[in-house]
């Protein structure tokens, strides 16, 4: 009986078929790498909360880079330095500000900021 016109060549669709029917199964030492899973977005606000929280438990003022390190140690994720430092500046100049500049180069949290943080 000759259905397909063909003996021993299965035409492109069958053998597509019999190629995934019959393939070799892979193992753990031959699958390939995963692919490297990229952190998911941090929610709105996530960086500037952890830096007023981080200035709230300091005990003197900080310096933007120990903010920084402070900040992605509580994360548990890498921040971009340019964020901290330009939440720093925007929110020292705010009109009722919770951070307030010290020195130059340096951040502390503001009385009415700190207490409204502990409550």
């Amino acid at each position: 009986m000759d259905l397909s016109k063909q003996y021993s060549n299965p035409s492109g669709p069958l053998k597509t078929l019999l190629d995934l029917a019959f393939r070799r199964r892979t193992t753990g030492a031959n699958r390939p790498p995963m692919p490297v899973r990229v952190p998911l977005r941090l929610r709105m606000g996530a960086i500037q909360a952890a830096a007023l929280d981080v200035l709230g438990e300091a005990r003197a003022p900080m310096r933007p880079r120990e903010i920084h390190d402070a900040v992605e140690q509580r994360l548990g994720q890498p921040v971009s330095r340019d964020t901290i430092g330009s939440y720093l500046s925007v929110a020292a100049r705010a009109e009722a500000p919770p951070v307030i500049r010290t020195g130059p180069g340096l951040y502390s949290l503001t009385r009415s900021a700190a207490h409204s943080r502990r409550s």
